[in-house]
């Protein structure tokens, strides 16, 4: 029988200074396979190229680890302030693109 695909949304990083990658933590990873018994996807945070619409016709439900970079205030309807920290407007679309159609689904 074949696992609910957990997508994770990840982080940009660079490796080595020079490589940018799309990256998420083993222990997020290791959680979705492990304790809930679900396939876990690393889900890159850029909509041009994980288009949202996409990934919930692939992804059964999603992982979203919070952290930084922060989802930006705009999109919960607040007005961005330095005391929320930095922001990743790419991350910020997957992340509400992905949590507003669960949320209707239930």
């Amino acid at each position: 029988m074949k696992r609910p695909v957990v997508g994770v949304v990840g982080n940009q990083f660079m490796i080595n200074d020079q490589y940018p990658v799309h990256a998420a933590g083993r222990m997020t990873t290791w959680a979705v396979s492990h304790v809930s018994d679900c396939a876990p996807m690393i889900v890159p945070t850029d909509p041009e190229t994980a288009p949202v619409s996409e990934l919930i016709e692939i992804c059964d439900w999603f992982a979203f680890t919070g952290g930084r970079p922060n989802v930006h205030p705009e999109d919960y309807g607040e007005i961005a302030t330095q005391a929320h920290g930095d922001f990743d407007r790419r991350r910020s679309a997957i992340h509400v693109g992905t949590i507003r159609p669960l949320w209707d689904r239930g």
